[in-house]
């Protein structure tokens, strides 16, 4: 995960485990209405330093910008839903 402050990038953490989520109905609808853009929706554990418009870097998969954060509660341990947009592809 990545912060752009004035044009730099800085690593804010690395190695994260996550799991994908899948992209449901009420969310694809919400997002076109707000002319918003989500590739894909994954979970992570619950740690500070994710912040909207942060990027990630999906191994394999390319990079993508945070568009929205929820927190969620639905396991033993709390995750937080991170809604990407699709930014560039890897081509390997």
């Amino acid at each position: 995960v990545s912060q752009s402050r004035y044009g730099a990038l800085t690593t804010i953490l690395d190695n994260v485990y996550f799991r994908k989520m899948t992209l449901g109905y009420g969310k694809v609808f919400t997002a076109q209405a707000n002319n918003v853009t989500i590739n894909q929706v994954i979970r992570v554990p619950n740690c500070t330093g994710f912040n909207t418009h942060d990027l990630i870097s999906i191994l394999g998969e390319g990079i993508f910008e945070i568009v929205l954060i929820q927190d969620k509660m639905e396991g033993l341990f709390p995750e937080i839903e991170l809604s990407l947009k699709q930014l560039e592809l890897f081509t390997k």
